[in-house]
């Protein structure tokens, strides 16, 4: 069967429906049900912008304050942006899948696919963590992609500037970073280790997340004093706790 190939910019256009249908049923459907606990949390860190938080980075809280001071506190502007990242996203499925060597079924497939995925739609309808990691973490691989593909090894930059990003709004990069560090030395990759411009590329993902590396040690120890309050307790040591909290009760009312 004959794959009818795609042009440089025709990925953009076969996806361009579906984006814009995920975004308008996203933006429609974005005022129903209430807030979630979370994004009350992620409100009311918005209203205190700073380099770090105790659980999450700053980038989510910082564009939370500029949707704020532009669009107001209604639950269609607080999800605008998070509908807008779910629509970048089938953009960039569509782009990945034309890099790939899809031919125009294969990136309409791509982009009707991640446009009605479950997942996709739920982080697409909150304000969350994982709302932009969706569309970053796909960019990411897309860089990826390019760099196998045209060995130009300025995409380097690119790719750092993205991984800064996205650990700037998520943490659980690293993991997708340690990985990749461990594939490229195990294959011919490792090549990339002797070139300026890869290691550019780091020293831009650590100069775009350093404030808040920084932040982390300056406040090491809330950090530490939030992880020890929510780890993870036993059955036992939960019982013991709800019968002390009872007894304190009981006690302050008799």
């Amino acid at each position: 069967m004959r794959i009818r190939a795609v042009s440089l910019y025709g990925w953009f256009f076969l996806a361009l429906a579906p984006a814009a249908l995920v975004f308008v049923l996203l933006v429609c459907f974005a005022g129903r049900y209430g807030f979630h606990a979370d994004e009350l949390y992620f409100l009311a860190c918005a209203h205190h912008p700073t380099w770090g938080y105790v659980d999450l980075p700053p980038l989510l809280p910082w564009l939370t304050w500029i949707v704020i001071h532009t669009l107001g506190t209604s639950l269609t502007a607080v999800r605008l942006y998070p509908a807008v990242a779910a629509a970048a996203t089938v953009l960039l499925v569509a782009r990945l899948a034309s890099e790939l060597g899809g031919g125009r079924r294969a990136v309409i497939t791509a982009a009707v696919l991640s446009a009605i995925a479950p997942v996709a739609l739920a982080f697409g309808h909150l304000l969350s963590t994982n709302a932009l990691d969706m569309p970053l973490w796909t960019a990411a691989v897309l860089l990826l992609v390019r760099i196998e593909k045209t060995s130009n090894p300025r995409l380097w930059l690119a790719f750092g500037a993205v991984a800064g990003l996205a650990l700037m709004h998520k943490y659980s990069l690293a993991f997708y970073l340690a990985a990749l560090v461990a594939g490229m030395l195990l294959s011919a990759w490792r090549r990339w280790f002797l070139n300026r411009w890869f290691w550019s590329g780091v020293a831009i993902a650590l100069a775009t997340t350093l404030p808040n590396i920084l932040w982390q040690d300056i406040v090491n120890s809330h950090s530490s004093s939030f992880s020890t309050i929510s780890t993870p307790i036993t059955a036992p040591s939960f019982f013991r706790r709800l019968s002390s909290s009872t007894h304190r009760r009981c006690s302050s009312i008799f």
